[in-house]
């Protein structure tokens, strides 16, 4: 008595199947980040205390990338900025805002505004390096579609 068996292999194993590169696979998604970072402290004999802010704008995603030194340009660190369709590498200009509590080193909120739709941001926890001077960095980031 013999025995015949036939196993059936799915077509799948006739495909060549391979994943891109990540820098090849371009992000539906975009990412807005408002940087800052607040240093303070230091003084000493004869020196005075730092007390600095700064703050800079970024986009990246998609095959896009947009980084900029942004400062307050409303009443108590607040921002407003539009960035326009050549500056970003997208279809539609961005317009978005931003408020920083200085006091506290962080933000309190960001936006951003794309073809009317308004999409809110999420306040990232604040990190600080202590020592002499004090360095807090925050950022604000708002996730929106890149290609709409």
């Amino acid at each position: 008595m013999e025995f015949t068996t036939t196993i059936a292999l799915p077509a799948l194993f006739a495909l060549s199947v391979s994943a891109a590169p990540a820098e090849l696979v371009k992000r539906k998604t975009c990412t807005l980040t408002w940087h800052g970072s607040h240093s303070y402290g230091g003084g000493g004999p004869g020196q005075e205390p730092i007390d600095n802010l700064a703050f800079s704008l970024e986009v990246v995603g998609g095959g896009k990338h947009y980084s900029a030194v942004k400062d307050p340009n409303g009443p108590n660190n607040s921002f407003s900025y539009t960035v326009g369709t050549a500056a970003w590498g997208g279809l539609h200009e961005i317009k978005t805002g931003a408020s920083y509590n200085g006091a506290g080193s962080t933000w309190y909120s960001c936006a951003l505004v794309k073809q009317g739709v308004t999409w809110k941001g999420t306040v990232k926890k604040s990190v600080i390096h202590s020592g002499t001077v004090s360095v807090t960095d925050d950022d604000c980031f708002v996730d929106f579609p890149c290609a709409e």
